[in-house]
């Protein structure tokens, strides 16, 4: 069990990180606005579920076997590939595409001048 403490001070450093504006903030933004709501908000949930997965994972303490245990990395690294390379094999994209004319010409500019 944690410290209060050490709860509190990790908490708040979650926070500070979750609300700082980043590279998170600016693909919310673009998929919002060039999109519609429905897209932007699932963008926010595949976000969260990401950072919930990472946080469970490191507060389990599978980050410190991964960095200790080359081979724990590797099978890791190797079954994440062979998920990803499956998962386009089953699920192909079945004609929703994305194309930026419909994106207002300001926003890309803004977009594109960020980076």
């Amino acid at each position: 069990m944690l410290e209060p403490t050490a709860l509190l001070a990790f908490s708040l450093t979650a926070l500070l990180f979750a609300a700082s504006l980043g590279s998170n903030f600016v693909f919310v933004l673009t998929r919002t606005v060039g999109y519609g709501r429905a897209e932007g908000f699932a963008s926010v949930l595949g976000i969260c579920t990401g950072s919930l997965v990472y946080t469970l994972a490191a507060v389990l303490g599978l980050s410190a076997l991964l960095a200790s245990s080359a081979l724990a990395f590797n099978t890791v690294k190797y079954a994440g590939a062979a998920y990803l390379n499956l998962s386009s094999e089953l699920f192909p994209c079945q004609g929703r595409e994305y194309s930026t004319s419909g994106i207002q010409k300001p926003l890309k500019r803004w977009y594109f001048t960020l980076f």
